[in-house]
């Protein structure tokens, strides 16, 4: 990080899957709900159960709620829906920029991560599995990967309407900096699943058909390697971390890791010289 700002950024972009849907920020309630409906009805595969197909507008109508109340300025939200037929959102993920503060260190930024463990609101409890550093194309960063706790059962945006768990969800948080400039990419990743996020857009011919007598969920993909497998990773599991048992648990934050850092490392940072 430079102490001295000479650079302006003017805008930024991250390179996204088919299985992402870009999330507009519509301040009408109307508008909103006819943006779901609509990816619902190009993303469904024909035949689904006309249940997962509500579950999934339920879904995309709730993250649009979301990206309008983030209320930041030029920010960007998308989720991703690996299995339209299953009728869930798979992963949650938004990213803006911030000004710099003089001064400001990349340690102070991970001490700032780290300072999220503990207790919250009504019970619940965030732990760090992960916390790292490293170089990207757009600048160096610092990042966590972190386990939300709900003090209660929730269904949040990752579950159906009729379904609510008390499991911890997956929190990946980058800061990015640009050389020398005078704002900072956060970015942060929502993820409950990960063997299901990681296992990528479910081809549409693989879809259940609607068939009253198999009222059966689609079944979950299995984790598919990350983008870059031979990439070592420092992860640790917090005591207590409701994640597969064993060398499965390790390659699960392995890849959750290599995942994500892999979207980041398409970030493209637009800067201009500051006059």
């Amino acid at each position: 990080m430079s102490s001295t700002p000479s650079r302006k950024v003017t805008g930024f972009e991250i390179v996204l899957g088919e299985e992402w849907e870009d999330v507009p920020m519509m301040e009408s309630e109307d508008d909103g709900r006819q943006w779901a409906v609509d990816v619902m009805a190009r993303i469904m595969p024909y035949g689904g159960l006309l249940s997962r197909a509500t579950d999934l507008a339920h879904g995309l109508l709730a993250a649009q709620r979301l990206a309008v109340g983030l209320k930041v300025p030029g920010a960007r939200f998308a989720v991703q829906v690996c299995d339209p037929g299953a009728g869930m959102i798979d992963t949650v993920f938004w990213w803006g920029s911030f000004p710099t503060a003089a001064g400001e260190s990349l340690d102070e930024f991970a001490e700032s991560l780290r300072s999220d463990d503990g207790p919250t609101p009504g019970g619940g409890e965030i732990r760090t599995a992960d916390l790292w550093r490293g170089t990207v194309p757009a600048g160096e960063f610092v990042a966590a990967w972190q386990l939300d706790y709900p003090p209660a059962p929730r269904r949040g945006l990752f579950r159906r309407r009729d379904e609510a768990a008390r499991v911890p969800q997956n929190r990946v948080i980058y800061y990015v900096f640009p050389p020398d400039a005078d704002q900072y990419i956060h970015a942060t990743f929502e993820v409950e699943d990960i063997a299901r996020a990681l296992g990528g857009r479910k081809p549409a011919s693989s879809a259940q058909p609607a068939d009253a007598s198999q009222p059966t969920d689609s079944a979950q993909p299995a984790a598919s390697q990350p983008a870059d497998p031979a990439q070592p990773s420092n992860a640790s599991q917090p005591a207590g971390a409701a994640q597969p048992a064993g060398a499965e648990a390790g390659a699960q934050s392995t890849d959750l890791r290599s995942w994500t850092q892999h979207l980041i490392e398409t970030l493209v940072v637009e800067t201009e010289a500051l006059t």
